[in-house]
């Protein structure tokens, strides 16, 4: 085996592990977004939670690190997408 392809295999594979770390770390946990929608039909502010995407995940035990989140927002309504 020639030495270049011991440096790209040994790359591929450095690479492969990165990658898996990144979706290990980005799948167990959540992102808040926030987004602010105008109208001239619309009098009082209102503020929703939208869940989506959670694919039967727990955050933190009992989901803490997620009721905070929500809870911290005083959300009038909880919406799942």
């Amino acid at each position: 085996m020639t030495q270049w392809m011991i440096i790209t295999l040994a790359a591929v594979a450095i690479l492969a592990i990165f990658f898996v770390i990144v979706m290990l770390i980005d799948g167990n946990r959540f992102h808040v977004v926030k987004y602010n929608l105008t109208s001239n039909k619309i009098k009082k502010e209102h503020k929703y939670v939208v869940l989506s995407d959670l694919h039967n995940k727990s955050y933190g035990e009992k989901n803490e690190k997620l009721l905070k989140a929500i809870h911290g927002l005083k959300p009038e309504a909880i919406l799942i997408a």
